[in-house]
This record gives C-alpha cells, structure tokens and sequence, in this order.
C-alpha cells in the first residue's frame, strides 16, 4: 500500500509527498557472496522472511530559466524506517553471521539534482546524493558498513537534430 500526493501551486513549482509499506525477498547467499569469500564461519538465520519497511518522502521540483537556459532543480528527502531486514554481521573477523533484525534499523537518503537543457540537443545534469543506514549490532546503533554515503554524478548528453543519433557521458564520483 503507498499513497502519494501531488500539489503543483503554478506550472514552475511541483511538491510531492508520498507514504507507503514496502516488501523485498532478499537473496540471501547472492548479496553476501563478497563476504563469503573469506575464512570467516557463516552463520545463517533458522527462517527465511520477506523485508518489511515503511517509506516516506518529498519531493520538489521547480522549473526556471538561468540566463536564459531552462533548467530543472529538483530535491528529494525520503526516510526508510525497517520493521523487519535482512544484515549481515561482519565484525567479528572469524565468522559472518546474517540474522534479520526488528525495527531498529533504518535508512535516509538527500538528493539534489538541476538539469540545464541548453537546446533540444544539448543537455547537461549534476546530482548529488547522500544515503545514511543506521542499524544495531550487539546492542549499539552504527552505520551499517561498506555503503557509500556520498554520490556525484555529471551527465553530458549530445543528439542530433533529428533526434536519431544520441550521445551521452557520465561521470560519477563514489565517496568512500
């Protein structure tokens, strides 16, 4: 179940606000393989269960000129609160135990994007994003490690007239 609403005051400005319970069937074994290559123990859960987590978020879009290029300035917060999730418990440097935890653990994310379309064929996009996961581990609240938290990304798109031939480049900046 999800519910978004959707208020535009003008045709420049577009707020959206949406809520909505989510499920995912992790895969287990595929999502851990980089871990499992190690001399580490593997422990795993007694039961296999679905992910269960409630989203929410705004969004906001606005439309403006800047010296005469139309752009697009767009900035998103979402909060991911986990009643049930799938993690894996890498500390212990000799075994790799996956055990789902309960309502303790949860994820936000911050982007912030501006699109300039200097013409039909050339277009230009900077995004910024900022992911933070937070679970508890024996007890204590910490990141859940080995997510990148910062995210650039620059993406310079050519066509042709006719829209026939497009060409495109990224470049994408990973914090650690």
């Amino acid at each position: 179940p999800r519910i978004d609403i959707k208020w535009a005051p003008s045709t420049k400005h577009t707020l959206k606000i949406s809520s909505g319970l989510g499920f995912r069937t992790p895969a287990m074994i595929s999502e851990s393989i980089g871990f499992m290559v190690s001399n580490r123990t593997l422990t795993l859960p007694s039961t296999y269960e679905a992910e269960k987590a409630w989203n929410s978020g705004i969004a906001y879009k606005f439309d403006y000129k800047l010296a005469g290029i139309p752009s697009v300035f767009e900035a998103s917060y979402f909060l991911t609160l986990f009643q049930n999730q799938m993690l894996f418990d890498i500390e212990s440097p000799t075994q790799l135990k996956l055990f789902y935890l309960q309502d303790q653990s949860r994820a936000q994310s911050l982007q912030v994007e501006n699109t300039f379309n200097f013409s039909k064929q050339v277009q230009l996009k900077l995004s910024y994003k900022n992911d933070q996961a937070y679970a508890v581990y024996s007890g204590e609240q910490k990141a859940i490690p080995l997510l990148k938290n910062d995210k650039f990304l620059a993406n310079l798109t050519v066509a042709t007239h006719n829209q026939k031939w497009r060409m495109s480049t990224t470049l994408l900046l990973n914090g650690p």
